[in-house]
């Protein structure tokens, strides 16, 4: 009887000892661990998965919505006001100059100029005096120029006794969309013959104690909606931008699940149970 052609022994190639102690050490009981957990877990994981899905989809839907709210709430457009200080005694008018830094420049305006002048004799014989308002970008373009007159009434004469100060407020702009952010503000207020003068020599010179200039926002649009009810829009944007996310992902196209591929009908225990006889590759033991 002839043996047939002899096969080759292969021989194991021994571990190092230190790579031994190591797996010992460290991967064997990461193994057995993880064997652990799979095997306690595997009954209630058709539960558990769709949990986890749902927490780790929590900080997508979430973060999101609050950034677009915070977005929102900041980015509204609001009326301004800006203290001005006049300066005296260069040869010309009063004059103030300011820059501006919160214009909307899609937004219109009421643009108005406050003042309270002490309430003396030589403010009222001034009588009636211009107020000039220069807006200019940063380009140094003149966006607009407008003038106004204005006067300051004395007092009723019914009155006992006399205010110190009288405020006026002077109206200058309606409706202004200025199409820039950046806005360079000159105001001049007086009379151009202030170089004569009147009575017992005082000057055609307004007397003021403060001065602001405020631009009122006019909403219109979406941008108007959010400028005047800023909170509604962010609560609004922050329950919105979730449920948009979720069509989104709701209308993309769904893969083939592993389960149908198994003839999945509804019985989790039966698909578990197959998958343990059939082991990884398929094939019942």
């Amino acid at each position: 009887m002839v043996d047939g052609p002899e096969k080759p022994v292969s021989r194991q190639r021994q571990q190092p000892f230190l790579s031994r102690i190591t797996y010992a050490l460290f991967i064997y009981p990461l193994e057995l661990f993880l064997s652990i957990v799979i095997s306690v877990f595997r009954p209630v994981a058709p539960q558990l998965i769709p949990f986890a899905v749902f927490f780790l989809l929590v900080p997508l839907l979430v973060v999101p919505a609050f950034i677009s709210g915070i977005y929102v709430w900041y980015s509204r457009a609001i009326s301004w006001e800006t203290p001005l200080f006049f300066q005296y005694g260069d040869g010309l008018p009063p004059y103030a100059e300011t820059q501006l830094t919160s214009f909307n420049p899609t937004q219109p305006y009421d643009i108005s100029l406050h003042l309270v002048v002490p309430t003396t004799p030589s403010n009222y014989d001034i009588g009636n005096f211009m107020t000039t308002l220069t807006l200019t970008s940063s380009s140094n373009r003149v966006l607009t120029t407008i003038r106004k007159p204005a006067i300051i009434l004395p007092p009723s004469s019914f009155r006992w006794s006399r205010p110190a100060t009288t405020t006026l407020k002077i109206p200058l702009l309606t409706h202004y969309v200025s199409g820039v952010s950046r806005v360079s503000v000159r105001v001049e207020i007086g009379r151009q013959d202030g170089w004569r003068s009147i009575g017992s020599g005082a000057g055609k010179e307004l007397s003021v104690l403060t001065a602001l200039i405020e631009g009122r926002l006019r909403p219109r649009g979406i941008r108007g909606v959010v400028a005047r009810f800023p909170l509604l829009s962010g609560c609004c944007c922050f329950h919105c931008v979730p449920r948009s996310i979720l069509f989104g992902f709701g209308s993309l196209p769904r893969p083939r699940s592993s389960l149908a591929v198994w003839g999945y009908r509804g019985d989790y225990p039966s698909v578990w149970a197959r998958h343990t006889l059939e082991g990884p590759a398929g094939c019942v033991g």
